[in-house]
């Protein structure tokens, strides 16, 4: 029994993560032990587990008040987010470039490529986060990925709004992916890494644009710490 609870407290924290990466759960959701137990249909212990782990890795926050809830993101979030992803991503694709492209990772040229003339943006955007967590499995470092994941998740937070506001900027995400895996399996390290903080840049950009016009639209829409933007 006490070694099946390591395995339940990761399935309970995929699961309440994928909820969220999703947007099944909104920023400011409250979240509890019973209602995730009830809505996954796993023990409350290990839910509560995942709970800690979430606010540990700043996805959930505990409000004296009105209890845990998904975090919100601010613009100062979003500038520390982009500033971890440029030293991360930048050291697991050099690192990816100079192992070579590991065959999972090469099929992504030919998922990118398909999307063809009939652009399914929701597609394109889940198969862009999934060709970044593939390049950190390329860079054959366990601790990078570790590092990366819950990162990625925060990160996850702030990039939904892109799937509605900033279609052509996936559109264009394409060609900047397909790019990096070119660099990539071309065994360019240094190529591969300016590509993809170019690339991080130019999210970054999207993503500010989009949080600047929703907090002057509608303070509430996103976290108020704007003072401590980049």
């Amino acid at each position: 029994m006490h070694a099946l609870q390591p395995l339940d407290r990761e399935r309970a924290y995929q699961e309440i993560a994928g909820l969220i990466a999703r947007s099944k759960l909104d920023p400011g959701d409250p979240v509890t032990e019973r209602s995730l137990a009830e809505r996954l249909g796993i023990g409350r212990t290990p839910i509560r587990e995942a709970i800690r782990e979430l606010v540990r890795d700043g996805v959930l926050e505990v409000h004296p008040a009105r209890g845990t809830c998904v975090r919100s993101i601010s613009l100062q979030d979003l500038g520390e987010l982009f500033e971890m992803r440029h030293l991360l991503e930048g050291l697991a694709v050099y690192r990816a470039a100079e192992l070579g492209p590991t065959e999972a990772l090469s099929a992504y040229g030919r998922k990118l490529r398909s999307l063809g003339r009939r652009f399914d943006h929701m597609k394109a955007y889940d198969l862009g986060v999934d060709f970044h967590v593939e390049i950190f499995r390329a860079a054959r470092n366990r601790l990078l990925i570790d590092t990366y994941m819950p990162i990625k998740l925060r990160y996850r937070l702030a990039s939904t709004i892109a799937q509605t506001h900033d279609r052509e900027w996936i559109r264009r995400s394409v060609a900047e992916h397909l790019a990096i895996l070119a660099a990539i399996e071309e065994r360019a390290p240094a190529k591969a890494q300016r590509l993809m903080q170019e690339h991080l840049t130019h999210s970054f950009q999207s993503r500010l644009q989009i949080f600047t016009r929703l907090c002057q639209a509608s303070p509430v829409a996103v976290a108020p710490r704007l003072s401590a933007e980049r």
